[in-house]
């Protein structure tokens, strides 16, 4: 769009040339113009738009020649430029809001409304929440594709409708979001640093042995489970499969392995304190990571269920931190209680402290590590209690008598 001071270049005719009020408006808004949102840009360019217009069927109506009529027609073209690559980006904002007002979905406040100390579902994950079927948020995203550049007028909501029934074999997967009373059975209690899972009779240890998680890792697959902490501090954890079976390659066959959950299914999309996957035998937790695509916890609030699990009774010194890096897929074991107190942590790098790298355990049951632990040394044992000196040749030291 031009500017001010371009318009008045092109549409210089003298001392006089600024005494139509239809150029004055012009001047008016191309001042205003750079300042303004972009949704106001958009109907500035249309008022442009009229402007120009009107000021043309004037002069040809009257007949006189103007020396302004060539730029008034430049700027008519530069504002319809403008306001056409506008109006298709508001389209398709506008487009997705009015399905978001649609009661048939949740809104999207609900999901994305996160308290200090919450994370909420990343953006591209937020379509599977607001789908009525909870199909998977990545397939949805694809669709979502197709719908931006067909410039469809329909909302996005009615295009995945018809798309669906046009390409059946297209259509994502279902994920199984939980009620209130279905997430009962999957909150996990820490008490004494021990997992238990179920309500009353029904209460065993928890344990993640024949669980399953999605990666393309077959050994970081099975034994594997997921987890998030509400913002009530709830602990839910399920397997991602309800019935995980291999492939030959020894991944998960997603297909043919029953009921799938993601991170946001147990809270129905809201927002966690934390999210991951960990792995539990027997009620003892033996490894635990962030890793959580929906949601991708910051490590602020991956340490503070650290220090969570630690006010249960877990002890950090005895558990092992799977940290993704080189990739995101990928996992190495350290410590927790020197991951607690590493300063330099970012996702997919190596962690460090002070610029010295954190050592890292042969395998997520080894706690033992090279480098000096940050933690508080062990109380003194007091001393036992010793007999008096006996008085004789051994004056001075100190003999316990042997017993007959």
């Amino acid at each position: 769009m031009w500017t001010k001071e371009q318009f008045k270049t092109r549409t210089d005719a003298g001392p006089f040339a600024r005494r139509c009020e239809l150029i004055r408006a012009i001047d008016d808004l191309l001042a205003q113009y750079p300042k303004l949102r972009e949704t106001l840009k958009c109907l500035a360019a249309a008022r442009i738009i009229d402007y120009c217009n009107d000021y043309i069927e004037q002069v040809t109506r009257s007949g006189k020649p103007s020396k302004r009529l060539r730029g008034v027609y430049e700027l008519r073209g530069e504002a319809q430029q403008e306001w056409q690559r506008l109006s298709a980006r508001n389209r398709v904002r506008n487009r997705f809001l009015s399905a978001m007002r649609n009661p048939k979905f949740k809104t999207l406040g609900e999901i994305q409304r996160a308290a200090p100390g919450t994370q909420a579902l990343q953006d591209n994950e937020v379509l599977e929440a607001l789908d009525d079927l909870h199909r998977a948020g990545h397939g949805l995203q694809k669709i979502q594709q197709v719908w931006q550049a067909s410039h469809s007028t329909k909302n996005f909501w009615d295009f995945l409708e018809e798309y669906v029934r046009a390409h059946p074999q297209e259509e994502p997967y279902r994920v199984k979001y939980l009620d209130e009373n279905d997430r009962r059975a999957y909150e996990v209690r820490i008490q004494g640093g021990t997992l238990w899972q179920g309500q009353g009779a029904e209460s065993h240890l928890f344990d993640t042995t024949r669980f399953a998680v999605n990666s393309t890792i077959p050994a970081n697959a099975w034994g594997w489970g997921i987890f998030v902490l509400s913002s009530d501090t709830r602990v839910y954890s399920g397997s991602s499969y309800s019935h995980p079976r291999p492939k030959p390659s020894g991944n998960v066959d997603g297909r043919n392995s029953g009921d799938i959950l993601h991170h946001s299914s147990f809270l129905a999309g809201r927002p966690v304190r934390c999210a991951g996957e960990w792995a539990v035998r027997n009620g003892h937790l033996r490894c635990v990571t962030p890793r959580s695509g929906h949601y991708q916890p910051p490590v602020a609030l991956f340490k503070e269920f650290l220090l969570y699990l630690r006010a249960r009774g877990v002890l950090l010194d005895r558990l092992a931190v799977a940290w993704p890096w080189p990739g995101y897929n990928d996992r190495r074991f350290y410590n927790a209680e020197r991951f607690l107190w590493a300063n330099q942590v970012e996702f997919k790098q190596q962690p460090r402290h002070n610029g010295v790298a954190l050592a890292e355990l042969a395998s997520m049951d080894d706690p033992h590590s090279d480098l000096p632990r940050r933690v508080p040394p062990p109380p003194p044992r007091r001393p036992h209690r010793l007999l008096p000196p006996i008085p004789g040749p051994h004056r001075g030291t100190l003999v316990i008598p042997r017993r007959p």
